[in-house]
C-alpha cells in the first residue's frame, strides 16, 4: 500500500505532466496557426485575399509574392503571381505596378488561361494610363491569339483595330479588323470599323463594308452607323441620290441623320 507521501508525490508527478501537456497543446495550437498564415500555406492566399476585401492592395501583393517566391507548388506559385498582378490591376494608384506584375505573369505563363486577361488587363493600362495606343493594340492582339475561343476574342481583335487606327497603322488596324469580322457577336464592330478606315482612301471598299455591317445589324443602332457610312460612302462616290435613298431607312430622329440628309439636300440643290 502507498503511503501518503508516495501518493501525494504521485499526485504532484501526475499534475505536472499535466501542466507539461496542456502547455505542449497550447505550443502546438501557436504553431499551427503560425504555420496556416506562414506564405507557403493555403492560408496565407486566403489572408491575402482579406486584405484585398479590405482595400489593402499594398499588403496584399506583397504576400501573394512572398507566397510564389517561396518554396510551394508551381500551380501555387502561379496562381498567387496571377492575383498579385490582378489585384495591382485594379489600383488605379499605382498602374506602373500592375503593368510590371501583369507582364511578368504573361512571361512566365503565357499559355495559360489568365494570360488572356492578363493581356486584355494589360492593353486597359496601355490605353487609360499611359496613353500608348501602340502597345494596347498589340496587347488586345496578344489576348485574342492567347484564347481564341473566348466570346471576347472578337472584341478584343476590334479594340486592337482601333488602337492601330488611332496609331496611324491603318494596315495593321485593317488585320485586326478583318480577323474580327469571323466572330459574329462583333462582326458590326468589324465591318463599321473597317468602313471608316477606308473611307478617305477606297470610298468603293469603304461601301462594301457598310453594306456587310447593315447587312449583319442586330438593332436600330447599328443599322443607322451603317447607313450613315453608307451614305458617306455614296457621296464620296457623288452618288448623291443614292446616298439619300439609303438614310431613308435611317432613324429620322437621330441628329446624326437628319444633318446629313439636309447637307446632302443642299448639295443636290446646287
Amino acid at each position: 500500500m502507498p503511503s501518503f507521501i508516495s501518493r501525494r508525490l504521485l499526485s504532484v508527478r501526475e499534475l505536472g505532466f499535466a501542466s507539461r501537456g496542456a502547455l505542449g497543446l497550447a505550443l502546438v495550437g501557436v504553431l499551427a496557426t503560425g504555420a496556416w498564415f506562414s506564405p507557403w500555406s493555403p492560408g496565407a492566399m486566403d489572408h491575402a485575399a482579406d486584405l484585398a476585401a479590405r482595400g489593402d492592395t499594398d499588403a496584399a501583393v506583397a504576400v501573394y509574392l512572398r507566397v510564389a517566391d517561396g518554396p510551394v507548388l508551381p500551380s501555387m506559385a502561379r496562381d498567387a503571381r496571377w492575383q498579385a498582378a490582378w489585384v495591382a490591376s485594379v489600383d488605379t494608384t499605382q498602374p506602373q505596378r500592375a503593368v510590371e506584375l501583369l507582364r511578368d505573369f504573361t512571361a512566365r505563363y503565357p499559355a495559360e488561361p489568365q494570360a488572356a486577361l492578363a493581356f486584355e488587363r494589360l492593353a486597359t493600362l496601355y490605353s487609360l494610363y499611359q496613353g500608348d495606343p501602340v502597345r494596347a493594340a498589340d496587347a488586345w492582339e496578344s489576348a485574342a491569339a492567347v484564347s481564341p475561343a473566348s466570346p471576347d476574342a472578337g472584341r478584343w481583335l476590334v479594340e486592337a483595330g482601333l488602337a492601330y487606327a488611332d496609331a496611324d497603322l491603318p494596315e495593321r488596324a485593317a488585320t485586326a479588323l478583318r480577323a474580327a469580322t469571323a466572330h459574329p457577336e462583333h462582326a458590326v464592330a468589324a465591318y463599321l470599323g473597317l468602313g471608316r478606315l477606308t473611307l478617305s482612301q477606297d470610298p468603293a471598299a469603304a461601301h462594301d463594308h457598310y453594306t456587310a455591317a447593315l447587312a449583319r445589324a442586330r438593332d436600330e443602332q447599328d443599322a443607322s452607323l451603317a447607313r450613315l457610312g453608307l451614305a458617306s460612302a455614296l457621296e464620296a462616290l457623288d452618288r448623291v441620290d443614292q446616298a439619300l435613298a439609303e438614310l431613308e431607312g435611317a432613324d429620322a430622329s437621330d441628329p446624326a441623320v437628319a444633318r446629313r440628309v439636309a447637307r446632302l439636300q443642299a448639295r443636290e440643290r446646287r
